[in-house]
């Protein structure tokens, strides 16, 4: 009886190597990827070719990132290009197949000021950089299948009537009906408010339909629906500009998150704290939710699911006026 066929490594090489009808094969640097080889070149006469090349992690995320470039928004691909750089930053030249947890974990500790959800995000990132190698073939197995990702932090922040009053007071010049926008709409600030032109307004229905957005690349439509305060808004925003942008700050540019971090430090001035531009957004939901807006409705008005509602915007738990109301129903 013939010996089965595995995978052994000589004294002092990385490298493992199988025999085959007598014949030594070189495979793989890792075992999992020889394992791979050892299989494709018995049953096909030889190895696959991503094993004759090993690329480089930089290799694997250039790659990611620009298949990134066709299918996402580009936020997420400039969130996706900050992590894998500063990654790749870290391991330098090491090839994918190589990398082990703990490179992640020693990567991760050079990064104190990273919370957990930055951290999460950071993970994120790498992960999907190498299950796209792996889908496509450049690489047999995903060397950090196994690295937990992490949670990310819900953002609990939502506005109370006097916080608004406070922002709304203290809100000056074209910010004001950025701020007025946000809260008609409870649309996602600067991929969708900040990019609206008015020919993407239906002027007769009191909507806009976006070209591009989040969900786009799954053929999903995105509608906005403006309530008549909204709709004089636009129109005047449309009679000064025609074209390009409705929404500028003062110095003539689209609306972005360095923008509105100085009016949050204006608005912690004030004594209200942490208001992001996505708080109006969570305070929409939250508030229409309270009111009784049922959730299919909602979550088409936001552009998104009603799982997602539920998991991301909704903090009616904040809500002790509606909840009290809600408990008299319930036994009434």
């Amino acid at each position: 009886m013939s010996r089965p066929h595995t995978v052994w490594q000589r004294k002092n090489s990385p490298w493992w190597y199988t025999t085959v009808n007598g014949k030594q094969e070189r495979l793989a640097k890792d075992r999992e990827e020889a394992l791979t080889a050892m299989h494709a070149l018995l049953a096909h006469g030889k190895k696959p070719e991503h094993v004759k090349g090993r690329p480089t992690f930089r290799k694997v995320a250039d790659d990611f990132l620009e298949s990134s470039r066709e299918t996402n928004s580009q936020s997420a691909v400039d969130s996706h290009t900050r992590y894998l750089d500063s990654f790749c930053e870290f391991v330098k030249a090491k090839r994918a197949p190589d990398l082990r947890g703990e490179d992640v974990t020693k990567w991760l500790r050079t990064k104190p000021t990273w919370g957990p959800s930055t951290r999460s995000l950071a993970i994120q990132a790498v992960k999907a950089a190498l299950n796209y190698a792996v889908k496509e073939g450049v690489l047999s197995v995903h060397p950090l299948i196994k690295v937990k990702q992490g949670a990310i932090g819900r953002r609990e922040r939502i506005l109370t009537p006097e916080e608004r009053a406070i922002i709304r007071k203290r809100a000056s010049g074209t910010f004001v009906d950025f701020l007025f926008a946000l809260e008609q709409t409870g649309a996602r600030p600067f991929s969708e408010i900040g990019r609206l032109e008015a020919r993407m307004i239906n002027w007769q229905d009191g909507t806009a339909e976006l070209p591009e957005h989040k969900n786009s690349r799954h053929g999903k439509r995105r509608i906005l629906y403006f309530t008549p305060e909204m709709m004089t808004l636009l129109r005047r925003l449309a009679a000064e500009h025609p074209d390009g942008l409705l929404f500028r700050n003062r110095f003539g540019n689209a609306w972005d998150r360095m923008a509105w971090q100085k009016w949050s430090k204006l608005f912690a001035a004030e004594g209200v704290k942490g208001v992001t531009a996505y708080a109006l957004r969570h305070s929409y939901a939250t508030d229409a939710i309270a009111r009784g807006v049922p959730l299919p409705m909602l979550a088409e008005l936001m552009g998104t699911s009603v799982k997602m509602l539920l998991a991301n915007y909704s903090h009616v738990c904040q809500k002790k006026d509606a909840l009290k109301e809600a408990a008299m129903r319930a036994v009434t």
